[in-house]
């Protein structure tokens, strides 16, 4: 049995009335049933002619295409139409079933953290990198400098290309395992970013643009922190959404969708991540929390211009490659910023801290990687319709030693 339509033509006029060029005409060439129609505002939206009753459905989404903002969904309950609805500028009605399943596409994988085995990461990873950078492996492994001692230059220009050199050098070695020394687990933690970032994102939409701004920026953890972020804060209980970059352009943010779909009245809550690259290993060195502090003035200052209170919103740090034993010095900078300056940001709903971390198992050949997202909300700031989980830190998963290593 076929599904009903979602709406029925009465009379000779249109159902609905658009803005577009062209008209929409059933099959039977007996009646129009949108005049003026522009692709993209009927998303999977079924007309039943009353000339023939034959059902008409528009497009829905193409694979590479988000739902777009303040789309209205739409039920199959045939509803009789004799005057044309008018379809104002902007406005997108789409099906019930479509936006769900777009929508379920457009959001982040929950991927547990578990133990991935070294070797194989390694091999995969470099795989996938020259499938994604469009064959550059080759060239960005010879363009990655050699370490002089504890300076890693290859970090900062290649880091991705850096790491899985680093580590295929080593993973043949017997006895070798890559928490014993901090440039091993940095390199560890670069892999273990990289490869979450396909198992949560691969199915996305907008994958291809989110790859491109991770290649642009070497796969680095900066340049992944962002999708981390939406992922974490989808994890928390917000729908969050990407808005499709113009040519050229990078994902540096995403947003938070408040509100409800049904009644047409969704908000968008900005998010920003910004690097915060002065304390990563290994030059990151003297952490101290007045250090920390003026880093995040810095940052807040430079965010204004796109969070403020005509338009508010949250602000990411993305801290990167730092040793653990300086994040409690990080996280009291951040915190004691916020409380002094809060009040100055009030359109600053909350600024978050991602760091990426790697994790022993009682195996030297697996580790288990984790992002912890740690937001702090702006006292100042009234509420914005987000969830924020408390800030803490991240516990060591079932089944792996109680150790953290450096990175």
């Amino acid at each position: 049995m076929e599904p009903a339509p979602h709406f029925l033509q009465v009379g000779a006029a249109p159902v609905f009335v658009g803005d577009g060029v062209d008209d929409l005409a059933c099959r039977c060439a007996g009646s129009t049933l949108v005049r003026g129609h522009r692709p993209g505002t009927l998303l999977a939206i079924s007309i039943e002619c009353s000339a023939c009753a034959a059902v008409t459905t528009t497009p829905g989404l193409h694979p590479d295409q988000v739902v777009p903002f303040g789309a209205r969904m739409v039920d199959r309950n045939r509803m009789p139409v004799s005057e044309p609805l008018v379809l104002a500028p902007g406005m997108v009605l789409v099906d019930r079933d479509e936006l769900v399943r777009v929508d379920l596409l457009s959001q982040p994988r929950n991927v547990p953290a578990a133990p991935f085995d070294v070797a194989a990461a390694t091999l995969a990873a470099a795989a996938d990198y020259d499938r994604l950078s469009g064959g550059q492996l080759a060239a960005h492994r010879a363009a990655v400098p050699p370490d002089d001692g504890e300076a890693a230059p290859g970090l900062a220009r290649l880091p991705l290309a850096w790491a899985l050199g680093k580590l295929e050098a080593n993973i043949e070695t017997p006895g070798w395992w890559c928490l014993a020394k901090a440039g091993d687990a940095i390199a560890a933690a670069q892999l273990g970013a990289f490869r979450e970032f396909l198992l949560v994102w691969a199915h996305h939409p907008l994958f291809p643009a989110m790859a491109a701004t991770a290649a642009a920026a070497g796969f680095s953890t900066h340049s992944l922190a962002v999708f981390a972020a939406a992922r974490c804060m989808a994890a928390d209980g917000n729908r969050i959404g990407f808005v499709p970059p113009d040519r050229g352009e990078r994902i540096d943010g995403f947003h938070i969708v408040t509100g409800s779909t049904e009644t047409g009245t969704p908000e968008r809550v900005a998010v920003l991540v910004r690097r915060f690259d002065r304390f990563d290993w290994p030059r990151g060195r003297g952490v101290e929390v007045a250090a920390t502090r003026a880093a995040t003035i810095d940052a807040l200052i430079a965010s204004q211009s796109r969070i403020n209170v005509r338009r508010p919103g949250i602000v990411v740090l993305s801290v990167g490659s730092v040793l653990r034993q300086h994040d409690p010095l990080i996280i009291e900078g951040v915190k004691q910023t916020l409380h002094e300056r809060g009040r100055r940001h009030r359109g600053l709903a909350a600024v978050a801290l991602v760091l990426p971390k790697i994790y022993p198992t009682a195996r030297s050949d697996q580790v288990v990687f984790g992002w912890i997202f740690l937001p702090f909300a702006n006292p100042h700031h009234t509420g914005s319709g987000i969830r924020l989980a408390a800030p803490q830190d991240a516990a060591p998963a079932a089944g792996m030693m109680q150790a953290a290593p450096a990175g």
